[in-house]
């Protein structure tokens, strides 16, 4: 019974302010429009899928990397007396690294304090600051770091597989074009013949 006391004496403070009442009311329904409409517009939170966006651009471009990689290869391995149609599957650890252009500025500033007592307070202030140095492209307004360094990409291994590697004279000859064009160590690198 004091549940319901304490329920009607609610309801009833809060009919006796008609304005609040109003106001709150109003409030309430216009959040709830708002909060349907959005769900039915799609739209989604700002964080959310961030993370994956990221690690799916890193993996396309590994991917891409991958793929260029191994045209390139198919294209020089098919080349080679005896190999018939070849293809080939790079497998990276990870993609093409750059070391960029950086502009460093330091500063040091030092403030020599006196006070009323006579005593000295020696401060020392250091600032620094990077940036990376630009060059302007051919494009208006483009502009690009300078690249001081490149790191091809780490290569985990290398499948070929070739109709002439039955052979294993075309065998040894494609492990050997692989080995000196991609100067990977010979246990990375399989070469298999085709059914």
């Amino acid at each position: 019974m004091g549940s319901e006391e304490t329920k009607k004496r609610l309801l009833d403070h809060f009919f006796e302010q008609p304005k609040q009442t109003i106001f709150l009311l109003t409030g309430i329904f216009l959040i709830g429009v708002l909060l349907f409409m959005t769900s039915r517009l799609g739209v989604s939170p700002v964080n959310e899928g961030l993370v994956s966006v990221a690690e799916v651009s890193v993996d396309t471009l590994i991917r891409e990397e991958e793929r260029e990689l191994e045209l390139r290869l198919e294209k020089i391995l098919s080349q080679i007396q005896g190999a018939g149609q070849v293809e080939v599957a790079v497998f990276l650890a990870a993609g093409t690294s750059y070391e960029y252009a950086i502009n460093v500025s330091a500063n040091q500033r030092v403030i020599d304090e006196k006070d009323q007592g006579g005593g000295v307070r020696l401060t020392t202030e250091n600032n620094s600051s990077d940036q990376y140095v630009l060059i302007r492209g051919n494009q208006a307004g483009l502009e690009q770091p300078i690249i001081i360094r490149e790191t091809r990409p780490q290569i985990l291994g290398v499948l070929v597989v070739a109709e002439g590697a039955r052979d294993a004279q075309v065998k040894n000859k494609l492990t050997r074009a692989v080995e000196t064009a991609l100067g990977l160590e010979i246990h990375r690198i399989q070469v298999l013949s085709r059914r």
